[in-house]
């Protein structure tokens, strides 16, 4: 998705923005070496990282009795949203290619007001389990909250799954074999104590 010279906000850095230097690729999984605007260079996954948007926001805008049009000041107030400390705002409402029913919201509106954040979703087959869990990921992956996702679920379901997540949020979910997956997880488990000594 990212290419050598983009700029980037790196999201767990309270958003400190840095230029892609170089891309390595490691048992799947994209790495990204950014050098920071602080002088510092990481590595960083594309989970979190996001493309840097130097916006302003509708407020500036009134400010300077800049107009523009309707289309732009809707995304700039979105922005806005998304960046706000505001919880109580559901930033991701339109973003998806979703039908809108209004019970499918009240999973992430439930989750979103917990304090624990957690929910168990367990309606009956067809209400829409898989974009209220879509709902829910968009809005944690629109506020940085989210860098890795993994959905368990029947092995005639699968499909089901990538593909919603994927045509309806532009999630790209790969189907891991339960076998590589727990080698992947042993060997990211390696990597990670080897790098910590």
């Amino acid at each position: 998705m990212y290419q050598i010279g983009n700029r980037v906000s790196i999201i767990d850095r309270n958003n400190i923005t840095g230029t892609i230097l170089s891309i390595e690729q490691y048992n799947h999984v994209q790495f990204y070496e950014i050098m920071l605007d602080t002088g510092i260079s990481i590595s960083s996954t594309e989970n979190n990282i996001r493309a840097f948007i130097n916006y302003q926001s509708p407020f500036d805008l009134l400010e300077q009795a800049n107009f523009q049009n309707k289309t732009v000041f809707s995304v700039e107030s979105v922005i806005n949203k998304m960046y706000g400390n505001n919880n109580d705002i559901i930033a991701t409402l339109k973003s998806s290619k979703t039908t809108f029913l209004p019970y499918q919201f009240k999973p992430l509106t439930k989750f979103i007001k917990s304090d624990n954040r957690r929910i168990l979703i367990a309606d009956e087959v067809g209400l829409g389990k898989t974009i209220e869990a879509g709902y829910i990921l968009a809005e944690l992956s629109l506020r940085g909250k989210i860098n890795n996702c993994l959905v368990i679920c029947k092995s005639s379901l699968k499909e089901k799954w990538q593909t919603e997540l994927k045509e309806k949020f532009s999630f790209n979910f790969q189907i891991q074999d339960r076998k590589e997956l727990l080698k992947s997880i042993r060997n990211d488990i390696k990597k990670w104590r080897r790098e910590c000594i």
